[in-house]
């Protein structure tokens, strides 16, 4: 089974891609493990001649399998959400260890799939986590993840980043907003452009820090004295985009691209 399905996998993806997706098919999908196709080699089931059907589309591999693993939690992925990315699994996790939020309120901007909101709110069970999305089809998902997980304390209401309607301050104020610009298309591939929303990828032509813009602004009457901002940047507007925050930092991601801003809250006098 491996093999075959590597040999067809190896018509569009290179070697090592091949390998790992193929891998995962055979194990996720036809249920076989490596070590006993390699002892006795297994049939291909109709399963996984249409989950390797779907990646030769070039669809990806979270939305084939309909999972994926994000800070310890599991997450229901489709067409309706962006794919939770590596880069902000390892900032939620450094922020999880170094900024615990023991009690109180975290609030998840533009949360698709629910993954920040999840994970800290796994992470922090005495706090009230609140996830805030315009899409309906992203929120009835994360719905689904946070049920699926078993968590009760986070929810998720319909909103617009650049038009928040929410009452209170926010002991961490958290998102990953649309910050790809326009030009920058030509330079993604194509199981990101064909498959994931556009909404949650793309910014408007001539406003690209539009929903930054909006986060800061949103933090300034809502973020708690000792709270704390984090927002997800594009790389190539990392100055631009700290300029919006006073007293701002940019925070290089694993890969050593600057991928993050974070700003503290006003201490009371």
């Amino acid at each position: 089974m491996f093999r075959e399905i590597k040999r067809k996998l190896s018509t569009i993806y290179d070697e090592s891609e091949a390998h790992s997706l193929a891998l995962i098919v055979m194990e996720e999908i036809g249920k076989c493990r490596l070590a006993d196709d390699l002892m006795e080699n297994h049939p291909i089931t109709e399963s996984v001649i249409v989950a390797v059907e779907r990646l030769l589309r070039h669809e990806p591999i979270q939305y084939v399998v309909g999972w994926c693993d994000f800070c310890g939690v599991r997450l229901r992925c489709d067409r309706r959400a962006l794919i939770p990315r590596p880069e902000t699994e390892w900032f939620v996790g450094r922020l999880i260890y170094n900024h615990p939020v023991r009690k109180g309120r975290i609030i998840d901007l533009g949360t698709g799939t629910g993954c920040i909101a999840i994970a800290l709110a796994k992470a922090f069970p005495d706090t009230e986590v609140l996830g805030i999305d315009i899409s309906d089809d992203a929120l009835t998902l994360a719905r689904e993840n946070a049920q699926s997980n078993g968590l009760h304390n986070v929810s998720f209401v319909k909103g617009d980043i650049t038009a928040l309607d929410v009452e209170g301050v926010f002991d961490m104020i958290i998102s990953n907003p649309p910050y790809i610009t326009n030009s920058e298309r030509n330079e993604m591939q194509d199981n990101v452009l064909d498959w994931e929303p556009h909404s949650a990828l793309f910014v408007p032509d001539g406003d690209y820090l539009l929903f930054h813009r909006a986060i800061a602004q949103f933090s300034q009457s809502h973020l708690a004295s000792n709270g704390v901002l984090v927002m997800e940047i594009n790389e190539h507007l990392a100055e631009a985009t700290n300029a919006l925050l006073d007293g701002g930092t940019i925070i290089n991601d694993q890969f050593g691209k600057p991928r993050f801003v974070m700003r503290y809250g006003r201490q009371e006098s």
